[in-house]
């Protein structure tokens, strides 16, 4: 027996990819590094995944999750510049 939690079929997060790769866009300043972003967003939502019942809970967990990364990364960014 496994402490995965039950899949919900109704979910697909590979279809909020798109979004997220577009909402990083308009946080960092390249494709590459907003790529990154979601791709250490997705990571984290693995390492510590969150029961969802809904297509609209996880795509709002996921966006969520992606701005606290970004501004994360911004403020480490910014940091570095001024000191």
């Amino acid at each position: 027996m496994t402490d995965q939690p039950d899949l919900t079929p109704d979910i697909n997060v590979l279809a909020l990819v798109p979004l997220l790769r577009s909402r990083a866009r308009h946080y960092v300043d390249d494709q590459d590094a907003a790529d990154r972003l979601v791709e250490t967003v997705l990571k984290d939502a693995i390492a510590n995944p969150r029961r969802c019942t809904s297509q609209a809970d996880v795509k709002s967990w996921l966006l969520d999750r992606l701005l606290a990364h970004a501004k994360l990364k911004i403020a480490i960014k910014n940091w570095v510049m001024w000191h």
